[in-house]
């Protein structure tokens, strides 16, 4: 009898003992219960649950980037899922782990995107988690990723402090603006931090080029009804930069997409005497935006902006090396000038009868909303 007594009390002690281990392994109590530190890395060490405990990651793929097609469907997904978190829950943590590109195009889009969804959702936050950083040969934090989010005002506009270099090498010179007016002076004002060699009949042209593009997401892009209906507002994005030896412009919105307005602004027989002259057999998101930029009449008709997607395609009868990108919703829309080397690869169709000038691409997701991107070579601006 005494035998037994010894064993259990040898059993009860092994337990005291596994139970005292526990206790100095772990860290205050929450919602979930104790949480033991060999699951948190030491700086969360002070970390506490809460009722919204669950914050769900979304992984960004490993390109961010709209000008490949298969790249472009992978990010749309991405958006997908962004704004599918972002409507169950107040905190959603963004994984960049496993990127190692990213485009200004994509940048701007996902800049425009996370700053609608903080708008409709007031109690969402953002974070953000990165991949470890890595010395490369010259001893320096490989964290490029980190940096061109900063230029174009990622962090800012999730409201997450960043404590980076604000310029570095390799990465583009980017300056970004938003506003909800067609207003000239928020243009001049990225505009005129262009170098100082470019000449001012070229600013002109990137003027005029970017009034107008704010102009059709003021009025165009947000019908009344759609923003009632989802409290969203008429903002358009834009971002300019000096990469190498050219100047780009990308002016995004998140309004309905070419693809829906011109059907309502412009009567049928108009659409079809456009598609007739240009040889457009389909009436796809791409075809649509394709006729779009040969509208000459405006539904505004305000003479000071009367010609609608003429004036931006006039971008590359200005500058013969200009590239113009024109992506809404499922279609994308590419004409280059006649300087420019006319090789646009990545799932795009060469436009029949455009001189090897023009093409298309046709998308699997929607990217929800317009971009307008033109890239033009500084001899160009120069001259």
């Amino acid at each position: 009898m005494k035998k037994n007594l010894d064993i259990n009390s040898a059993h009860r002690l092994r337990a005291a003992n596994k139970r005292n281990r526990r206790a100095l392994r772990v860290k205050g109590p929450g919602v979930l219960g104790y949480v033991s530190l060999r699951y948190l890395k030491p700086k969360f060490k002070d970390l506490k649950f809460t009722y919204n405990s669950f914050n769900p990651t979304v992984y960004s793929p490993p390109e961010l980037d709209m000008y490949a097609r298969s790249n472009l469907e992978l990010f749309s997904n991405f958006l997908e899922n962004l704004r599918l978190s972002s409507k169950y829950n107040n905190h959603v943590i963004i994984s960049f782990k496993g990127t190692n590109k990213i485009t200004a195009c994509a940048g701007l889009r996902l800049l425009a995107e996370v700053s609608h969804l903080l708008k409709i959702h007031p109690t969402l936050s953002f974070g953000c988690s990165f991949a470890k950083k890595r010395r490369n040969r010259n001893k320096k934090n490989d964290n490029q990723i980190e940096k061109a989010l900063q230029e174009i005002g990622f962090f800012d506009a999730i409201r997450q402090p960043n404590f980076l270099p604000s310029r570095s090498e390799g990465v583009a010179v980017w300056q970004q603006l938003s506003g909800n007016l067609a207003d000239g002076s928020l243009a001049a004002s990225l505009l005129n931090n262009l170098p100082s060699s470019i000449s001012k009949i070229s600013k002109s042209h990137l003027y005029k080029g970017a009034i107008e593009a704010m102009a059709n997401s003021v009025d165009h892009a947000y019908p009344p009804e759609e923003i009632e209906s989802s409290n969203t507002e008429n903002r358009w994005w834009m971002l300019v930069g000096k990469k190498q030896n050219s100047i780009t412009q990308i002016i995004c919105d998140l309004g309905v997409g070419i693809p829906v307005t011109l059907p309502k602004k412009h009567e049928e027989s108009t659409l079809t005497t456009i598609f007739r002259a240009i040889g457009i057999l389909g009436s796809g998101d791409a075809e649509l935006i394709h006729a779009s930029t040969f509208i000459k009449r405006s539904r505004t008709n305000l003479p000071y902006r009367g010609k609608g997607g003429a004036d931006i395609r006039s971008i590359t009868e200005h500058f013969p090396s200009a590239l113009l990108s024109i992506r809404s919703n499922r279609g994308c829309y590419v004409v280059a000038g006649l300087d420019h080397p006319g090789i646009v690869s990545g799932g795009y169709k060469e436009i029949p009868d455009a001189q090897g000038r023009e093409w298309s691409a046709s998308y699997n997701g929607s990217i929800h909303g317009t971009m307008i991107e033109w890239t033009v070579s500084l001899k160009d601006l120069e001259a």
